[in-house]
């Protein structure tokens, strides 16, 4: 009896793994599923001809198709920050695509763009410059590869100071014009009337920053008044007034 039961069993299960086969031949084999369509998001028209070769997709079962080999042909490029690939059936495949994009601008021989991770970014139309802040105050030359890291020390503080007040408020960046360096650390020129705000280093800027920001209304009706903000003082702020008179 045990054994005829271990039979029945073992015939039930062969069945249902050729259907399973089967199964799975037909939605590889179907044309209904071979790749009709393929969507490119989120990325400049000049880069498309660029990503479509990188991808190297072939007109295959969207079963078939490799989306971790499509993501790692793609953010081989270097403009190219990230990729994902979504299979939509019946027959469609998704790409979203992130360039590397400017975060802060930087003047040298032309205005160009600086990323998030600190990489240059090319820009090829003046009309089309963002409204970010500006990197001033770097006296070395640059050396500048195209999505390449930049070398540099002060890109370097720049970027790092950046990307901690936008972690903590994107919108900080907004009241942001202009950062400079200068020997005694980090300066923020405030969008709304270039006042200057010392930060200090670059290990403390964000924080000085954080102070400036929640302090800010108790000092709106002095703004213009002001020389500078020294923010570099852990208990207070020191306000730099127009007629030399010092406050905090």
């Amino acid at each position: 009896m045990i054994n005829h039961r271990a039979r029945n069993w073992t015939v039930l299960l062969s069945f249902f793994v050729v259907f399973v086969l089967s199964g799975v031949g037909i939605l590889i084999t179907h044309p209904s599923f071979f790749i009709e369509d393929i969507e490119y998001r989120g990325f400049s028209k000049e880069a498309l001809s660029e990503i479509e070769e990188a991808a190297k997709i072939k007109r295959e079962s969207i079963f078939l198709v490799q989306t971790s080999q499509i993501v790692k042909n793609i953010e081989s490029l270097e403009r190219v920050n990230s990729c994902v690939v979504k299979r939509v059936l019946p027959s469609r495949l998704v790409i979203t695509v992130k360039e590397h994009s400017p975060q802060l601008l930087l003047y040298s021989d032309r205005i160009s763009g600086i990323s998030r991770q600190g990489c240059y970014v090319p820009i090829d139309d003046i009309q089309s410059i963002p409204d970010l802040p500006v990197l001033t105050g770097i006296t070395t030359p640059l050396s500048l590869e195209e999505y390449r890291e930049i070398d540099n020390p002060v890109v370097s503080l720049a970027v790092d100071f950046m990307n901690s007040i936008e972690e903590k408020n994107p919108l900080w960046r907004d009241m942001i014009s202009e950062i400079r360096y200068e020997r005694k650390g980090l300066v923020v020129l405030l969008r709304e009337d270039s006042l200057p705000v010392y930060l200090g280093s670059a290990k403390a800027a964000p924080v000085n920053f954080e102070r400036f920001v929640i302090s800010s209304n108790s000092i709106e009706d002095k703004r213009d008044n002001l020389k500078y903000i020294d923010a570099r003082y852990e208990e207070c702020l020191v306000l730099k007034h127009k007629e030399e008179k010092w406050t905090s």
